[in-house]
Order: C-alpha cells, then sequence, then structure tokens
C-alpha cells in the first residue's frame, strides 16, 4: 500500500489505526521522508481539541497522527516538538506496541532521548493518565533513558504506583524501574506530598505510602539511614500541612531508634522550634527519646526551650515543660540553666502553663532569694500592689473632639475629581461634600467641567429594572440620582424619563427607602428636582463633622442667609438638618444660651421651627425593645431590636405641622427602591411637575426613630449596606442606627459576613448606648474574621470608657447580674451570656476578642462583662467556657481594683456549685482558680 495523503485522509476518516500503521510500516524510508514534509504543517494547523475527550475536527485523529510522526519524524527535537503540541497531547489514546514497531522497524536511536523531551516539555498537571505515563515509561524503557525528575513525571509516576488493588502501591514500588530514579524526587519537589494517600481504601496498610516505604526499606529494597535524613529534611523544608502529613506518618513508620536520629539532632531541634505543631510534636518526642538514651547533651535542649514555650501549642509547651524538669532532676548542674529558660513561661497567659512553670522553677531553684517577682506572683489570682495595678480602662481611651469635615469644594475642577473619587470609593463624606458643591457653586463653568465626566462615567443606561436586578438598583440608585443632579445643575440634556422618575420619587418618596441610609438618594432626587425650579444658595444638612454632627450656630448662619435671600429651605434637606444639629446639653449652659438667643431671632416658619427643637432637645432617644427572631424549620435564632419613639414635649411645634406635614408617626418600607416600575401612580395621578412637594409627607423626625422586624429572620436580604451613611444620617442617636443595621451587624457571627465598619462609628456618635448598641457590640465580638473583631474591641473600648446607663424599654432587658449591671459593659455580656448558651455565637472568637481587650487594659470592663455572663454560660456549657473561666481568672488577678475589690464568688451565681463538683476536667480546674483568685481579692 503506497503511502499517500488521500489513502492517508481516507483511512482517519474511517478511523481505521490499523490501515494507518500497516501503510506506515510498509512504506520505505524514501516514502517516509516526503510523506513528512507536510506532515508538521497539517499538524500545526489542526485545531486544537484539548484533552482526549474533547471534540475533534472531522478526518483529525491524534493517535493516528501520532504514528505518523515516529514513522517520519528526522530527528527527536521534531518528533518531541510535534508530539509536545496542545493537538496532539492525547497520548492516552496512542497504541504503544505500534509506535514502538514503527520505531524499531526504523532503528531508531532516539526513542529514549524522545521519551526525555517530551516528559521535560511538559508541565505540572498534563500528564494527568495512568495511560499517559505508561506511553512515557515505555519510550524510557525501549530507549534505555533515565527519566527527568520534574514535577510533571514525579507526581505521573506517583499517580501510577497507586493504580490497582489490593495492595497495589507495595507491588507497584518493588517492581517499578525507576523507583530508586524518582522516589528521592517525591521529597525533593514541594508539594507533592498531597499526591500520596493517607488512609488504605481498599483495606489493606501497605496501599498507604508510608507504610509500604517503610516496608521496603525493612526488605532492604530501600536505603533506610537516606529515606530518614530525606524524611527530616522534608520536614525541615517545610511545604503545606497537608503535603507534609504522608512524610510526618513516614517518620512515624520507621520509628527510628535513639542512634539513628544523632546525626539529625539538629534538624529535630529545628523542627521543634518553628514546624507545624503536628510536625513540631514529631521533632519533640525523637529529640527527648535521644536525650534519654544519652546521645544529646542537655544544653542543646536548653537552646531551643526558650523559643518553643513560646509557641502557642498548649500541649506542646507543657511536655517541654516536662522534659525540662527531668533535665533538671537528672543533671542538677542543668538547674539553674532551666529556671531561667522557664521564667518565661511563667507569664503564659494559660494558667495551666503558668502553673506548670512555677513548679518546675520552684523545685529546681537554688536558693528561695533567687526567685523573680514574677515566679512568686501567685497564679490562681493574688491581688497585686496598689501601685503596679493595670489602668483604668478610661486611662487607655480617651475621647476627644469630632473631627471636622474637610474644607468645602471650591471650583467646578474640583467638584469633577470629587465626582471621580466618588465612583471609586462611595464614602459618605464624599457624598456631602458633593451635593454641597452641587448646590453651592456657580453655575458658570460646571458643563464644560463635568460634561465629560459625566460621559466617561455613565450609570444611566439601565431606567427599567425587574425583580432580579435588585441588587444593581441598591448599588447605582444613587449615582444614577446623582448624574441626574449634576446635568440639573450644569443646564446639560438628560433622559426626559429619568427626569419623570426622580419627580415621581420626590412626590411619593415614603415607599421608596428601607433604611435611614436610604434617604441618601432622596436628597439626591431632592437635589436633581428642585436645584433649577426652587435654587437656594446652600445646603442646610452638610455636616461640619466627620460624625454627621452639624454645629447649631453654622445650621442657625446658614438659615440666616436662607432667609436674607427670600429662598425657602427643601424639606428634606432641613428635616435632615434637624437630625443632625447638636442640641444644646447641661455641661454648657453659657455656650448654649447665646445659640438658642440667636436661633430665637429668626423670623422665618423654618427658623421658628428651628429654635422650638433646639428647645426641646431634638428628636427623643428611641424606646428599643429586644426581639427574638426564630426559624420555623431550624433552631437558629437572631436577637434584634424593635423601635418606637421617644417620649419627649415637641407639642412647641404644634402650629408648624404644616410645614413638614407631621401626620401620624410612618415608618420606612415597601418593596422597591428608588425607580422601581409600580411603586409610582398612573400618569394622570402625577401631579404638577413644576411644583414639586411629596418630601413634605415624609416624617423623617419619626421615621427613623420607628421599627419592628419580622418573626423570622431574613439571611437573604439584598439591601446595600451602607454603614456611614447610615452613621451621617443619626450621628446624635447611636441606638437607632444600630437597631436599622443589627441584621447585618448579626450576620457577621452567624453568617460569616464581613465588614463591621459601623461598630467604631457608633461609637463616635451620640446619645446613650441602648441594646441595639450592645447587641451591636456583641455580635462584632463573636465575628468570624479577625478585622471585624478588632472593630468591635475599638467600639467596646470607647463606649465603656462612657459610663452610664443602657436606656432601654421596661421588661425588655435581660434580668440584671451584680451591681454594675447597669453599665454597658454589662449590657454586652448579658447579651453574649444569652447568644454564646445554644452556639447562636461562638464563644471561642469572643473569648480571643476579649483577651484582647484585656491585654489593651480594659480590666474594669472585661470584668463587668464577664460577670454579667457568666451566670448565663456556666448551666448550658458551651464550647470555650474553660477559656473564658481562666480569663475571668486572670482579669482578677491583672487588676483587683479594677474588678470591684470585695468581688467575691458568690457574684457569679452557679460558680461555686461548679467548683464543688468532682472531676478534674479542665472545667472544673478553670472554676477553682477563679473562686480561689476571687477569694484573696
Amino acid at each position: 500500500m503506497a503511502l499517500t495523503w488521500a489513502g492517508f485522509d481516507r483511512l482517519v476518516h474511517e478511523g481505521d489505526t490499523r490501515g494507518v500503521f500497516t501503510m506506515l510500516l510498509e512504506a520505505d524510508e524514501a516514502q517516509r521522508r516526503a510523506f513528512g514534509a507536510e506532515l508538521e504543517s497539517r499538524i500545526r494547523s489542526a485545531a486544537p481539541a484539548g484533552r482526549g475527550w474533547g471534540r475533534q475536527e472531522p478526518g483529525w485523529s491524534p493517535a493516528s497522527y501520532a504514528l505518523a510522526v515516529i514513522a517520519c519524524a528526522p530527528t527527536a527535537a521534531r518528533a518531541a516538538a510535534l508530539l509536545s503540541r496542545r493537538e496532539m497531547r492525547q497520548w492516552h489514546t496512542i497504541h504503544v506496541d505500534r509506535f514502538l514497531e514503527l520505531a524499531r522497524a526504523r532503528q531508531l536511536p532516539w526513542v529514549g532521548e524522545l521519551g526525555v523531551r517530551l516528559a521535560q516539555r511538559s508541565r505540572p498537571g498534563d500528564i494527568r493518565l495512568v495511560t499517559e505515563w505508561e506511553f512515557l515509561a515505555a519510550l524510557f524503557d525501549e530507549g534505555k533513558a533515565d527519566p527527568p525528575v520534574t514535577e510533571a513525571v514525579v507526581a505521573s509516576w506517583l499517580r501510577q504506583m497507586h493504580t490497582g488493588r489490593p495492595a497495589a502501591l507495595l507491588r507497584n514500588l518493588r517492581a517499578s524501574p525507576f523507583l530508586d530514579r524518582l522516589l528521592p524526587g517525591v521529597f525533593a519537589i514541594d508539594g507533592l506530598g498531597a499526591h500520596v494517600r493517607l488512609t488504605p481504601w481498599d483495606g489493606e496498610p501497605a496501599s498507604v505510602f508510608s507504610v509500604a516505604v517503610a516496608r521496603l526499606c525493612a526488605e532492604g529494597r530501600l536505603d533506610r539511614t537516606s529515606i530518614l535524613a530525606a524524611t527530616v529534611d522534608r520536614l525541615l523544608r517545610g511545604d503545606r500541612p497537608a503535603a507534609l502529613r504522608p512524610f510526618a506518618r513516614l517518620h512515624e513508620e520507621l520509628a527510628p531508634a535513639p542512634s539513628e536520629m544523632v546525626p539529625l539532632a539538629t534538624s529535630y531541634l529545628r523542627l521543634l522550634a518553628a514546624a507545624p505543631s503536628p510536625v513540631a510534636g514529631l521533632a519533640q518526642r525523637a529529640s527527648r527519646s535521644a536525650w534519654e538514651s544519652g546521645e544529646l547533651e542537655w544544653e542543646r535542649v536548653l537552646e531551643v526551650s526558650g523559643e518553643v514555650l513560646a509557641r502557642p501549642e498548649k500541649a506542646l509547651v507543657k511536655a517541654q515543660l516536662s522534659w525540662l524538669d527531668r533535665v533538671a532532676r537528672r543533671d542538677p548542674a542543668a538547674a539553674g540553666d532551666v529556671v531561667a529558660v522557664v521564667e518565661a513561661a511563667s507569664e503564659s497567659p494559660v494558667l495551666d502553663i503558668r502553673e506548670l512553670a512555677r513548679a518546675v522553677a520552684e523545685r529546681h531553684r537554688p536558693a528561695p532569694t533567687a526567685a523573680s517577682p514574677a515566679l512568686r506572683a501567685p497564679v490562681a489570682g493574688e491581688a497585686q500592689p496598689a501601685s503596679s495595678a493595670t489602668p483604668l480602662v478610661s486611662d487607655v481611651h480617651r475621647s476627644s473632639p469630632a473631627a471636622v469635615i474637610p474644607a468645602a469644594i471650591g471650583s467646578a475642577a474640583e467638584l469633577a475629581e470629587e465626582f471621580v473619587a466618588l465612583l471609586r470609593e462611595r464614602t459618605a463624606v464624599r457624598w456631602e461634600r458633593v451635593m454641597a458643591a452641587l448646590v453651592g457653586l456657580p453655575a458658570e463653568g460646571l458643563g464644560e467641567a463635568l460634561e465629560p465626566v459625566l460621559n466617561r462615567n455613565d450609570r444611566t443606561g439601565r431606567t427599567r429594572f425587574t425583580a432580579l436586578d435588585a441588587a444593581i438598583r441598591a448599588l447605582d440608585a444613587a449615582i444614577r440620582a446623582l448624574d441626574a443632579a449634576i446635568r440639573a445643575r450644569a443646564g446639560l440634556p438628560f433622559d426626559p424619563h429619568e427626569q419623570q422618575r426622580l419627580h415621581d420619587v420626590v412626590q411619593h418618596p415614603r415607599s421608596l427607602v428601607h433604611t435611614p441610609a436610604d434617604l441618601l438618594d432622596l436628597r439626591l432626587a431632592e437635589i436633581a428636582v428642585r436645584v433649577t425650579r426652587s435654587p437656594i444658595p446652600e445646603l442646610l444638612a452638610t455636616p461640619t463633622h466627620l460624625t454627621g454632627s452639624l454645629d447649631a450656630g453654622v445650621l442657625i448662619d446658614r438659615l440666616t442667609r436662607l432667609e436674607a435671600a427670600g429662598a425657602e429651605p427643601w424639606p428634606l434637606d432641613f428635616q435632615q438638618a434637624l437630625l443632625r444639629v447638636a442640641v444644646p446639653q447641661p455641661e454648657r449652659p453659657a455656650e448654649d444660651a447665646g445659640i438658642l438667643a440667636r436661633a430665637d431671632a429668626l423670623t422665618g416658619p423654618h427658623g421658628r421651627r428651628l429654635a422650638a427643637w433646639l428647645r426641646a432637645g431634638g428628636l427623643p432617644q428611641p424606646i428599643s425593645i429586644r426581639f427574638e427572631q426564630r426559624h420555623p424549620l431550624s433552631p437558629d435564632r437572631r436577637v434584634v431590636v424593635n423601635l418606637q419613639p421617644g417620649p419627649g414635649d415637641l407639642s412647641g411645634l404644634g402650629d408648624l405641622t404644616g410645614l413638614s406635614g407631621l401626620s401620624g408617626r410612618p415608618t420606612f418600607g415597601g418593596l422597591g427602591g428608588l425607580g422601581r416600575a409600580g411603586d409610582f401612580p398612573e400618569d394622570g395621578d402625577r401631579g404638577d411637575p413644576e411644583v414639586p412637594g411629596g418630601l413634605e409627607d415624609l416624617d423623617l423626625e419619626d421615621a427613623v426613630v420607628s421599627l419592628s422586624r419580622a418573626a423570622e429572620p431574613d439571611y437573604q436580604g439584598w439591601l446595600t449596606y451602607r454603614p456611614d451613611v447610615l452613621a451621617m444620617v443619626l450621628p446624635h442617636h447611636r441606638e437607632a442606627a444600630a437597631a436599622w443595621a443589627l441584621p447585618d451587624l448579626a450576620a457577621l457571627a452567624d453568617q460569616d459576613d464581613r465588614d463591621a465598619s459601623l461598630l467604631p462609628l457608633l461609637a463616635d456618635a451620640g446619645g446613650p448606648p441602648g441594646p441595639a448598641v450592645a447587641l451591636a457590640v456583641a455580635y462584632g465580638l463573636g465575628a468570624r474574621h479577625a478585622a471585624d473583631r478588632v472593630a468591635a474591641i475599638d467600639a467596646f473600648l470607647a463606649l465603656t470608657e462612657r459610663p452610664g446607663a443602657v436606656t432601654v424599654a421596661a421588661g425588655d432587658v435581660l434580668p440584671s447580674t451584680g451591681p454594675s449591671a447597669a453599665g454597658f459593659a454589662a449590657a454586652v455580656g448579658a447579651e453574649l451570656g444569652d447568644l454564646c448558651s445554644d452556639g447562636t455565637v461562638k464563644l471561642a472568637r469572643v473569648v480571643e476578642a476579649l483577651t484582647d481587650a484585656q491585654v489593651a487594659g480594659a480590666t474594669g470592663a472585661v470584668w463587668q462583662l464577664l460577670t454579667a455572663a457568666l451566670p448565663r454560660l456556666l448551666p448550658a456549657g458551651p464550647r470555650g467556657l474553660p477559656d473564658m473561666l481562666q480569663l475571668a481568672t486572670l482579669t482578677v488577678t491583672a487588676g483587683a481594683a479594677e474588678t470591684g475589690g470585695g468581688a467575691t464568688a458568690a457574684d457569679i451565681p452557679g460558680l461555686e456549685e461548679l467548683a464543688r463538683r468532682s472531676g478534674g476536667s479542665r472545667l472544673l480546674r478553670e472554676a477553682r482558680r477563679l473562686v480561689a483568685a476571687l477569694g484573696k481579692t
């Protein structure tokens, strides 16, 4: 059969690989060389097919073309280049016997070289199938070549060694001609440990890598000394824990004798100091075995012990202390050095370790007078001298005046820059500066500066939304409204549908907001609609401080200028200004008397309302009602807070109700957002577009303090969480802001969400903290992510430096515990006791956060929290309770003066009963330590 492309293509199309093989085998070398001239161009023009299970182009067969390559390629380099192409890398389809028979027919001397080149060209993951490895192995064997030790080759060989059952791994390793060549690569190449089997899936221990290699060492097939050295070296060089685990198990299977470990003593000691916990434990046992046999000097043990005692693993540290105790017992000359090393552990926050370190030091101390003060300090909580007591928490976090907001934007060019920055990072401060500039800057020049920026950052392409677009709507609504406001102010054209939509928003606002943070969208809509129809020289509500607070004198000045200009304030802008204005405080009567006198001098209706507002003390603080949400199909629960408007005398505003439509007490609600289809009335009921009203119908003052949650928790809420915007809307009502944000803050702990940035903002805000703030901090302390717990700690430290009762509705607060339960720290503790008792919040996370707070100096606050939380936790016994009891003991020890001085175990109901139980569990030991510490304060 002549070797022609027509005949070749016909056979390939028919799938006749045997016919292809016969045609290539019967051809002479001259025919093959002529055929090969076009072969390379054909392969290079083939469509890539990916892996073997991908679709092939008609008339394309990698297996047939591979036979043509070995039959026609002039050199190993050319053959390897062709076979390594992506469209040819389906080596599992190659008939290996036919491939080799063609090579033998040509008497090729480079078959082994071809295998080496193919292996070297392979990347990790390329040789995934066992049959692909078998193809390469056949080339190595045929050409008597050694495979290159690369990650791809070793991983593929290792995968093939695990093929078959039962106990196939041991048999395959024993029979492999490449064992001596490739097995060292398993130890030398990072990450290959993840490719070996850890458990005997077929019930035969020999199918496990560590067992199989150890048996080969026992049989003499492998050199035991070399394998042990390679194992320790692999552990010493480190890797991911999963990749190191097989080598740690291999070390256990080898069970080296002390004499075998002596040459590796330095490596073991290095592992003991710095390796991952399981490997360090292995090294500790090996090193101690070598020392006990007399093969390792005690000086070398002491050299590394300081680093070991500083490790966080309690079991490892305890074992090291026990070892040091044995060292001092066996060699009295080492006793002084042992005591010096052990002193570091005497400061451990883990009381078990501290007690053990003290016992070892006292046992081997040469003379009692040499004891250091740290070691003489009682472990269980002996009171410290007054001079050494930890400072009060108020000395750690002192309040400072709120920072002022950056200077106003002064030009159209600066406004354009700030707009671009706002698109990248949408902070509340940037929103306020941009809105203030839109209203306050002259209209001249705005179009030239802003039109290019608007066109490059168009957000107005979507004017209709479906139910699935909720997230997009929530993210872009404010930007869309801002775009419209800029175009209106700059005299630029914009979509008339958008103009009408914003008019509808202003006309019918109540159903279009869900939280106070959504008021930003309404204020932007108000600017877009009113900036050209009823212009004012400046916004009233622009805050003067970063907290969102507005200085009363500044607001009076702004309102005076509006009255002088004959302009009437915009409704929502005025109401937001009222929420932000700093009302008179009892501690500054002289200063506030002047403010009230200036307000009384205002003559317009808005001025009179401002004066009455300031004299009434502003919006009364809301009544918080603790509310438990439960899921009907699971035991999951979430504790939130409902709000009711607080009692207050606003009768002085009665003659002004027509000014803002004070009618009833509306709340935020509805299912829509800005621009949701179906939220607006029909066209015939839209009202006069030239006389925007509507916003007067939104009683903002009552709406922000009226909240009623559903009976079931919502774990799939789509509302956008804007913490800094929310905090700026309510700068003097932190309790209301916390209540609105509680579902998002609860999700930090029960859904492992992120972003606790509201918590420090709540700490900087004004108004008394109540159940909502206490719950917010409690959820933050139990957050999944460390950065969120840090934010909660900051808020806790700041709020506990300002003593004061927690404002609650009668009957809606958790029962108090002890004389300090009225404080904020005790309120947080009561919530944590409830939430952690059933695992709603993980206690271990809370203990970690509280430990950081205690170390930061908040000893008294942490103690108040613990005394409120423990009575609820002791009966439930949740995971992490021993750690919380240990923290309580450390807190008592660190600052007896701050923890009440005369505090006793009776102040924590259930503690003494727990301590009196028989047994030696850690929970009981920690309870007894706390009782002992309280007895000595």
